[in-house]
């Protein structure tokens, strides 16, 4: 596939998931994005059975899923990058080649967090900006600028201050209000509106507090007109 084709195609499938994910309440359905069409064809997002989906048409990975209970090392560092380990085999060929030929064409990823079965929290665009062999992992970044920083793997203190400011914005706080809106089963707990483009997910102890964390039990999902400006985090 032409690379300004396949740019233009990932271009709508982001903003289709992004569109999807926002009317769900911030999250997808495993079954939705196995179904996905686009121009009377069938292209899932995500893979069957496995973590990453290369389409073969594509030079490049489109999606990577990170899930805590997987069977990869992918872990989100004090850098805040993501470190998303080699795939099984040669890694030099397969699954791990589209991945470095994303990071040398620069085309934008879409990461999935895996929150509970079948529920999956997207994060999009995301660029793999380094690729470390001798760790056996890329480095997955939250904004295209870590692309041309020279050594993303030793990231100056703004850099890497910017970095964790991006990963609570885009990773954590997305993922708390997918727990909570799952949790609550996409209701408001006061009105019990049913609508997830309307809900926001709320701390009940604000996360600025020592004992405010970002946990199913120290949530609310709320309609956002009513949702405490101080304890939202996340909207529309």
């Amino acid at each position: 596939m032409d690379s300004a084709v396949e740019a233009a195609l990932r271009t709508r499938i982001i903003q289709w998931v992004h569109d999807r994910a926002e009317a769900n309440g911030g999250f997808l359905h495993r079954d939705e994005l196995l179904d996905f069409h686009i121009d009377g064809r069938k292209l899932p997002v995500i893979d069957y059975s496995r973590g990453i989906r290369n389409p073969q048409s594509f030079s490049s990975t489109l999606s990577i899923v990170s899930s805590a209970s997987g069977p990869y090392d992918d872990t989100e560092s004090d850098d805040g990058l993501l470190h998303y380990a080699y795939r099984a085999g040669d890694p030099w060929s397969g699954d791990n080649r589209k991945l470095r030929e994303a990071m040398t064409s620069g085309m934008p990823l879409i990461l999935f967090r895996k929150e509970v079965p079948n529920i999956y929290t997207p994060v999009a665009p995301v660029y793999v900006v380094d690729d470390q062999p001798e760790n056996s992992q890329f480095l997955i970044a939250l904004d295209e600028a870590f692309r041309f920083i020279p050594d993303p793997a030793h990231l100056t203190t703004p850099q890497r201050e910017y970095a964790l400011r991006l990963a609570k914005q885009r990773l954590h706080q997305p993922a708390f209000r997918t727990r909570v809106l799952v949790a609550y089963e996409t209701r408001c707990a006061i009105c019990e509106l049913k609508h997830g483009a309307l809900l926001d997910a709320a701390h009940i102890v604000p996360d600025s507090e020592k004992h405010g964390l970002p946990t199913v039990n120290n949530g609310l999902a709320l309609c956002k007109s009513i949702t405490p400006p101080m304890t939202r985090t996340c909207s529309a």
